[in-house]
């Protein structure tokens, strides 16, 4: 992965039914971003918490078991929501996920 330069740590939400699933895959993003040396601060939550908190996060990662609910969510909040693959949320595949936000994150990438 390339290096990143950040104004501050990315701060992303990962958010399913429960906040259970997602905080676990909060915590695998965490690890796989300070092996790439990228600050980020990540968390987990409940979709229905997504509209209380959303204006804390620079990405917002629906699990699978929502993504019914993301295009009500890109009506609301953009470009900030990055649905996530049931692939990449089963094998909690943070790397994956990583590169993906850093590269469509232009102003962040060296």
């Amino acid at each position: 992965m390339e290096a990143v330069k950040n104004r501050h740590p990315m701060r992303i939400l990962v958010s399913c039914s429960s906040g259970f699933t997602s905080s676990y895959f909060a915590h695998s993003i965490e690890d796989a971003s300070k092996e790439a040396g990228i600050e980020v601060t990540v968390h987990g939550a409940s979709y229905t918490e997504i509209d209380k908190i959303q204006e804390l996060y620079d990405y917002i990662l629906p699990a699978p078991q929502i993504v019914y609910k993301l295009q009500e969510y890109r009506e609301k909040y953009g470009d900030k929501m990055i649905a996530v693959d049931s692939r990449t949320f089963a094998t909690y595949d943070a790397n994956r996920i990583l590169n993906q936000i850093v590269h469509r994150d232009g102003t962040r990438v060296a």
